[in-house]
């Protein structure tokens, strides 16, 4: 149960609720969860280029660069080579290559792995890397 305290400064009756340390030590335990199964444990770090096609990492689609959405960058490419530009999260990708500053990139080059194919010719595309989705 929740204890209620009444904060500084702040008028009569209005109250804030606290939780435990165990409750908030579950939420962060959540919170990882959910950024590994958004990230595919990948930590952003350098790019997954060099690892060939992975099983499965989050993929990010540069509008900015690529606005046709034929491209897929990785969480650390996204962070370092696509920063400020317009993202779209694509959440995992299975069997996908690192695009960033290959043939559809133009003169552009990776900052973190400059020496890439021309093409992924394995990597599949698909209308969410434009940043549309499908609704019912």
């Amino acid at each position: 149960m929740a204890d209620v305290f009444e904060a500084e400064g702040e008028g009569e009756g209005e109250t804030e609720p606290t939780i435990s340390i165990g409750d908030y030590l579950k939420a962060v335990e959540e919170e990882d969860l959910e950024a590994d199964l958004v990230l595919g444990g990948d930590e952003g770090k350098e790019c997954t280029y060099d690892k060939g096609y992975m099983k499965r990492q989050a993929i990010f689609s540069c509008l900015t660069c690529t606005p046709d959405g034929n491209a897929g960058v990785c969480t650390a490419c996204s962070l370092s080579c696509h920063d400020g530009h317009e993202i779209v999260e694509l959440w995992t990708k299975r069997n996908f290559r690192c695009d960033c500053g290959n043939s559809k990139f133009g003169e552009f080059f990776c900052k973190l792995f400059p020496n890439k194919d021309v093409e992924n010719l394995e990597n599949k595309y698909n209308h969410n890397f434009k940043g549309t989705y499908c609704t019912v």
